[in-house]
């Protein structure tokens, strides 16, 4: 990688004080933008590093409506709305490296959209989906086949949920799920879905998935303060303690690095699960007609999407530039995890060093 012959330091940046910091998203730095599923760049043991490359489910499905997502026996699920003006709702099975594998005609009595967000009871091989009017459907896994078993698969209504089951996540520990529909309570019900409890919660939320070794629950959510439309950026994940019944405050954004000419993203479905030994968080994005599901690493590290390998190319455009360190400013002004250089949780002066450091070493 080449790298720019300059003797700007952090302290240049620095030298104006708090008035260095002050240039957040400031439009004349934002990163170039790609034809190809956008990069995150990665960082060191950090919350929310990117994990490989986004998946485009709309080249995938050839729908405009991917709803949800589930990671389960060893394949991704994605519930879709297909031709839902003609009442067919769509359920499709991907192996680990998105290849198409089956697609069912799911188990839903929704009008419309069908199934949402899904969760899966592994050891019982059964999986589950959401929809409207408190509406669970659950389908039959047959390990031989590796398909579902659709003839088998029915629907309940979860007691006491009169909306939507949008977000949803199985607790491995406790032995019961929990649903949120967008800015409604969580709601926590059994396995036969009668309701144990419900909490509100200021988290605005399409998707949910469990996280077994912190825990917790991770909630595919709007950003604080933001709703739909154009307020972008807007989607983040979101941890929840199941004891406390309240937000931990640790959380990352999963808006797409890359992409500045769509600003329509919302949550859609997500999904936590432990994968070659990190706990990984699988999101679902929608932003008609750029529906993506992406990795986040909740512990571990993860690698950018197509990037070179070098943490200081923060712009991702492959050479080390001023660039660079105008989009670490910003993400430090920011407080994004991206710009935890040091990887110990604060935004410090020792993260400008480390950053530096890596920029003068070249990649």
């Amino acid at each position: 990688m080449n790298r720019c012959v300059c003797s700007l330091s952090v302290f240049a940046l620095l030298a104006g004080g708090t008035a260095a910091l002050a240039q957040v998203n400031d439009a004349s730095f934002a990163a170039p933008s790609s034809n190809k599923a956008p990069a995150s760049p990665f960082g060191t043991d950090a919350l929310g590093d990117s994990i490989g490359c986004s998946v485009n489910q709309d080249a995938l499905t050839g729908d405009l409506r991917n709803l949800g997502v589930e990671f389960a026996f060893g394949h991704y699920f994605v519930s879709r709305s297909g031709g839902f003006a003609i009442g067919t709702q769509v359920l499709s099975q991907y192996d680990a490296n998105w290849n198409p594998v089956a697609e069912y005609t799911q188990v839903t009595n929704s009008p419309t959209w069908g199934n949402r967000d899904g969760a899966a009871i592994e050891s019982e091989n059964r999986l589950f989906f959401g929809a409207e009017a408190g509406e669970l459907a659950e389908y039959v896994w047959n390990p031989t086949t590796q398909r579902i078993d659709l003839a088998s698969s029915f629907t309940r209504t979860v007691s006491g949920v009169t909306g939507v089951v949008r977000a949803l996540a199985w607790d491995t520990d406790r032995s019961q799920f929990y649903s949120k529909d967008f800015a409604g309570s969580i709601f926590i019900f059994d396995r036969t879905g009668n309701l144990i409890n419900l909490m509100p919660s200021p988290i605005s939320a399409y998707g949910a998935g469990y996280d077994p070794v912190a825990r917790t629950v991770w909630f595919h959510a709007y950003r604080t303060g933001t709703t739909g439309g154009a307020d972008a950026p807007k989607t983040r994940m979101a941890e929840w303690d199941p004891d406390a019944l309240a937000a931990t405050g640790r959380e990352f954004n999963t808006d797409f690095v890359g992409d500045e000419t769509f600003v329509g993203y919302i949550p859609g479905g997500g999904d936590v699960d432990v994968i070659g030994g990190q706990v990984v968080a699988t999101v679902l994005t929608q932003g008609d007609p750029f529906d993506f599901v992406t990795q986040y690493a909740i512990t571990g590290d993860g690698s950018a999407c197509g990037g070179t390998g070098c943490r200081a190319d923060l712009d991702g455009d492959g050479v080390l530039t001023i660039f660079d360190f105008l989009t670490f400013q910003n993400l430090f002004a920011s407080q994004d995890p991206r710009a935890d250089f040091d990887g110990d949780g604060q935004f410090t002066i020792f993260d400008f060093l480390t950053f530096q450091n890596e920029f003068a070493a070249g990649c």
